[in-house]
């Protein structure tokens, strides 16, 4: 389980199946950082939702309409059933007042004790969760809402971790590492799911689709060569020198050629992205040698755990 702020002293996350010697990497990330960067995403991802689209909304008011006709009528089906129930209930007893099979009628008698107390239970939940009249929040009003309930929380709090749990209930971590080498970091995949903060009555499919989204994000602080290669490579598209661009961007001379190389390894590897995922240990790592420890058992699914 991924956790927003430290653990106990540490300020580091590894996930369970590193100590457990079950993965074959033992890569850390800042906890503190970790935390920062995902709720950055949410954040964005709030900012950036939608009004609802007029059409949208119709649909909307259209589904949770048949979804209420359909609780009605299971509601008068229930009802007929409970009613075939007591009549039935009223014919055993008088037979049973007859004399008649005393056993076979008791048995019955359950059996249908035990099925009516089943459609009573079934009635009662659809009562208590029959929607009301249908008045769909707007996402401004659902913005508001999620926004109000982040105010004030720390960052390490966990009250702000539980908030955060409620939108990410699942954030699964995996190890990259840059294209040309370098030590491996971790980089997390999960899905942001604000419908949650809606009322029972609106948790319609096509509404909680309009309310979700995936991201991915870095758990780590990219080197120099990665952090500035684009901002590079455009000023030596526009003609500047390597020491013009060093002067512009604030870098030493070599860091701008080690971005450029980066660059240019990326295009002879046909790589939009620096980073690549490891789904293996790197042959000529020294560091990475967990895989080697007599404790390890790697399972199948190792390749990515979540932290």
């Amino acid at each position: 389980m991924f956790v927003f702020g430290g653990h106990g002293q540490s300020n580091h996350l590894m996930c369970n199946g590193a100590r457990a010697y079950t993965c074959w990497n033992g890569v850390t990330c800042d906890a503190t950082l970790a935390a920062k960067r995902i709720s950055e995403a949410v954040f964005e991802f709030i900012a950036s939702l939608p009004d609802f689209d007029p059409t949208i909304l119709a649909l909307l008011q259209d589904e949770a309409g048949q979804r209420q006709i359909s609780r009605n009528q299971r509601l008068r089906e229930i009802d007929r059933h409970l009613e075939r129930l007591a009549r039935e209930e009223a014919r055993l007893v008088e037979a049973i007042k007859r004399g008649d099979s005393l056993d076979s009628l008791v048995a019955a008698l359950r059996e249908l004790h035990a099925e009516r107390g089943s459609l009573e239970h079934e009635r009662n939940r659809s009562q208590e969760e029959l929607p009301p009249p249908v008045e769909l929040p707007s996402s401004d009003r659902i913005r508001r809402d999620v926004c109000f309930a982040l105010q004030d929380l720390a960052l390490e709090s966990m009250e702000f971790a539980d908030c955060m749990r409620q939108m990410i209930p699942k954030i699964i971590v995996y190890p990259v590492r840059l294209c040309d080498g370098g030590q491996p970091v971790l980089r997390a995949k999960f899905e942001i799911n604000l419908a949650s903060y809606l009322p029972a009555a609106h948790q319609l499919p096509s509404l909680i689709g309009q309310l979700r989204c995936e991201r991915t994000v870095d758990l780590f602080d990219m080197p120099q060569r990665a952090a500035y290669r684009k901002q590079v490579i455009a000023l030596r598209d526009q003609g500047l020198t390597e020491q013009e661009v060093a002067r512009e961007l604030g870098l030493t001379v070599t860091a701008t050629q080690r971005a450029a190389a980066l660059h240019r390894m990326m295009i002879e590897l046909g790589l939009t992205d620096p980073y690549v995922p490891l789904v293996e240990p790197p042959q000529n790592d020294t560091r990475l040698r967990r895989h080697r420890h007599k404790r390890y058992r790697p399972r199948p699914d190792d390749q990515e755990d979540a932290a």
